[in-house]
């Protein structure tokens, strides 16, 4: 679903195949194919099928950093919407632990395209606190857009985990 590709890549890690857990240096990359010119090869062959990571998560801590920045205080840490300031913000920022997002373009409130995050990023929600980053650069925005998308998943994954252990370990 439209996920774009970083525009540089310095590693190759695979996580699942026969080269499974090993990391390979990119030589050369082309942003418009996603395709690497690795700089060795790897101990095992690579079969179509065979899953890598790019970068090792390297998105992640920049879309971590820029969110801790310029959004944290209003979404808090884990973007549960109580930052700091949120206290006086009316109406709230907005929980992405729940995986729920308002303005969208799909007809599924809870399943927020890129680039309906992407234009809230940019663009800000007129009549809310939420403000426009437009000064940042293109790369910061889409870094911004995919920590949120992992505070959104991240917090749907650990209520599906507390429902399931509940019954297991509730107190009775």
């Amino acid at each position: 679903e439209g996920q774009s590709l970083p525009a540089k890549a310095d590693s190759v890690q695979f996580t699942t195949g026969a080269s499974a857990g090993q990391t390979v240096q990119v030589a050369q990359w082309n942003v418009k194919t996603g395709e690497a010119t690795l700089a060795a090869v790897p101990g095992n062959e690579i079969a179509a099928g065979d899953s890598c990571v790019i970068d090792r998560g390297g998105l992640l801590s920049s879309g971590r950093m820029l969110y801790m920045r310029h959004c944290s205080h209003c979404h808090g840490t884990t973007g549960d919407g109580n930052g700091p300031t949120a206290r006086y913000l009316n109406p709230k920022p907005r929980d992405y632990r729940n995986g729920v997002f308002k303005f969208t373009s799909t007809s599924d409130m809870s399943k927020a395209s890129r680039d309906d995050l992407l234009r809230i990023v940019k663009y800000g929600i007129p009549g809310t606190y939420m403000p426009s980053f437009l000064l940042m650069k293109d790369d910061e925005h889409h870094a911004i857009v995919e920590y949120v998308r992992f505070l959104s998943m991240r917090g749907e994954y650990e209520r599906k985990l507390v429902a399931e252990l509940s019954s297991d370990y509730s107190q009775t």
